[in-house]
């Protein structure tokens, strides 16, 4: 039977997952608030990009106190 070892559920690892989606997320949020600036710096705001900044910001939060609870 393939991948019968039990998989690890260790504070470590788990705080490791939240870091790593954490990262991917600010990553994301930065790019996305740099390109909306832009837009706007250069008169032509966009509500999509305003909207996706605006999840990806609770996405941040979330996975923030997430990653303060395994702290």
């Amino acid at each position: 039977m393939t991948g019968s070892h039990a998989p690890r559920h260790d504070a470590k690892v788990r705080r490791m997952r939240v870091e790593a989606v954490a990262g991917f997320l600010f990553f994301w949020t930065v790019v996305v608030g740099a390109w909306a600036a832009y837009r706007i710096a250069v008169g032509a705001p966009s509500v999509m990009l305003s909207l996706v900044l605006l999840l990806l910001v609770i996405g941040d939060v979330i996975a923030w106190r997430k990653w303060r609870e395994l702290r």
